[in-house]
């Protein structure tokens, strides 16, 4: 396998060794730097020309006595070859022919410098098979002249030759039987010649400085963009302005009209244990029975209805209607305890005394117990009080439950409508009116529709009725139109606004149009432009973050601002 090798001079770059390496014909190549080469002292370098080696098709090994150079070379994915510290080391003589190479035409480079010849070391003979001069053996190269008296070029000017180390290390690199040179007094230079065409690519490569200039104008450019397009402007255009006051209706519903509105239905059941309040009277009872009398006067006795009789600790009972009872007789009659309660109930024989008895011969007694009497009760019922106040009790409970549940379900920048709609309540209880228990349990149920809109539709919506009643020649203000307005609910999200949107005209302009005519001017000439060309009373120009000493160049980044200046007394 060929290989063919390129000594790298001292002072040769990226671009020169690119250069070199492309007009070599073979696909394996070697080079060799020299310790202090300025190609070596990158390891960027070498990243390049691992790039322009793989587009060239080139396999290149890197042979240097500089350790820091193969490592670098080594990192970049070539292969490495180390050489001794003194340098390219001359190949030993050979025979005849030994080390002559094939003829190939010259490198096309900036500066050619021809090889001296080797002068002969006095005293000691040629080697073997050498040739003169005009293509014998022992010369480098036969087509490289001889320097000529005086050390002067052909055309008389003065030369400096190149050096006899680089010269014959280059030789020595590729692989050419040299002798000791010794040092000679004449020589010259051969003159530029012309570069042969190149690709277009090699074209296009630059210097390592180039890419350092032109990352520098990038940044530059990234700096001035940032000053001259990112900052913002506002222009606040004051003209005189007068009020202007619209009636506005309004009705929306879901899917329909100006405004968004969102219907939002929950319900919620609670439960409270109430007492009852109530009082009820159960009147007592009189204690009924017999009385009977027993007459052993001689003559009959008529007794009268309502006639009293006691019992020994003073029970009073009285006669139910008028008895008569015969002479020798006895006569049975119903008797009622004059009170009601437990104390008429007496047992048999108890009532014994007659009231007002004026006949010795007549007594009595109850042959059997008296009863049916009852004291008087008083018990607590449930009255309709009860269930009113448990049933608003739970509604106002329901209410504030549901309410703070509408206002979870509110989105920013959304309102409901207020009062929501709440759907008649389902109430029960576990008792009823008139039930004589001390506490029952009430159960309701209540449903609620909220209706949501949003804000910035109602704001945009009154600006547009209000911009509507604008005159052509005019235009409302940069100011934020007010708004006073009530909403109605009427169920399945039906809402109804009524109101008022105030704000103030002032003469029409083009505010797009005048952003685009102070852009990227000095503030001063804007201010004065607008002020002689709009006929405006003032202009404020804040420049956001920092004030520059002149517009953005963009006029997209210039909010222009048409603000009123009322007139004394008036009001929107």
């Amino acid at each position: 396998m060929a290989v063919d090798s390129i000594v790298v001079e001292a002072d040769e770059d990226v671009p020169n060794v690119v250069e070199r390496l492309r007009q070599v014909p073979f696909e394996d190549v070697e080079l060799v730097l020299p310790s202090r080469s300025r190609f070596a002292q990158s390891r960027f370098n070498f990243q390049l020309l691992r790039q322009y080696a793989i587009r060239l098709g080139k396999r290149v090994a890197i042979r240097s006595a500089d350790p820091a150079v193969l490592r670098m070379a080594e990192e970049s994915g070539f292969t490495v070859r180390a050489m001794p510290s003194g340098g390219p080391s001359p190949a030993p003589a050979a025979g005849p022919g030994a080390g002559v190479r094939p003829e190939r035409s010259p490198r096309p480079v900036d500066r050619v410098r021809a090889r001296p010849e080797t002068a002969p070391v006095p005293g000691r003979a040629a080697a073997p098979g050498a040739r003169s001069a005009a293509g014998l053996p022992g010369t480098p190269s036969a087509r490289v002249p001889a320097f000529p008296p005086g050390g002067v070029r052909t055309d008389g000017a003065a030369l400096s030759g190149p050096r006899l180390g680089d010269v014959f290390g280059r030789l020595a690199g590729r692989g050419r039987s040299v002798r000791s040179p010794v040092p000679v007094g004449p020589r010259i230079q051969i003159g530029a010649l012309q570069r042969f065409p190149v690709p277009v690519t090699a074209r296009l490569s630059l210097p390592p400085y180039a890419l350092y200039a032109g990352s520098a104008l990038l940044l530059l450019l990234g700096i001035l963009g940032t000053v001259f397009l990112m900052p913002s402007a506002d222009v606040v255009l004051v003209a005189d302005a007068r009020p202007i006051t619209s009636n506005v209706e309004i009705h929306a519903q879901p899917g329909a009209g100006p405004i968004a509105v969102r219907v939002v239905t929950l319900d919620r059941t609670r439960s409270t244990t109430a007492q009852a309040t109530g009082q009820q009277v159960i009147k007592g009872a009189l204690a009924q029975g017999q009385f009977t009398y027993e007459n052993s006067c001689p003559f009959a006795l008529d007794i009268p209805a309502g006639e009293r009789l006691r019992t020994g600790d003073g029970i009073e009972f009285a006669q139910v209607g008028d008895a008569t009872v015969g002479a020798g007789s006895a006569t049975t009659v119903p008797i009622v305890a004059t009170q009601p309660g437990q104390r008429g109930n007496v047992g048999a024989g108890q009532i014994t005394q007659i009231e007002d008895n004026q006949f010795s011969c007549l007594q009595g007694s109850n042959a059997s117990p008296t009863g049916g009497g009852v004291d008087e009760q008083k018990k607590t019922v449930i009255q309709q009080y009860d269930l009113d106040t448990a049933r608003s009790l739970l509604r106002q409970q329901l209410e504030q439950d549901l309410l703070n549940q509408l206002n979870q379900q509110t989105r920013q920048g959304e309102r409901f409508a207020s009062p929501p709609i709440f759907t008649v309540a389902q109430f029960t209880t576990d008792h009823n009116v008139n039930d004589a228990v001390p506490s029952f349990t009430a159960t309701m149920t209540l449903k609620v529709e909220g209706d949501f809109y949003s804000l910035q539709d109602v704001q945009r919506a009154f600006a547009t009725r209000l911009g509507q009643q604008v005159p052509k020649n005019e235009q409302l203000t940069s100011d934020a139109v007010r708004t006073q307005y009530t909403v109605t609910a009427s169920g399945g999200g039906h809402l109804d606004f009524t109101g008022t949107a105030s704000g103030f005209v002032a003469p029409r302009l083009d505010q797009t149009a005048v952003a685009g005519e102070v852009a990227g001017k000095p503030v001063s000439t804007a201010r004065q432009q607008l002020l002689s060309t709009l006929h405006v009373r003032s202009v404020d120009i804040r420049q956001y973050p920092f004030p520059l000493p002149m517009l953005p160049l963009l006029g997209s980044r210039i909010d222009v601002k048409y603000e009123e200046l009322v007139v004394q007394g008036a009001q929107p």
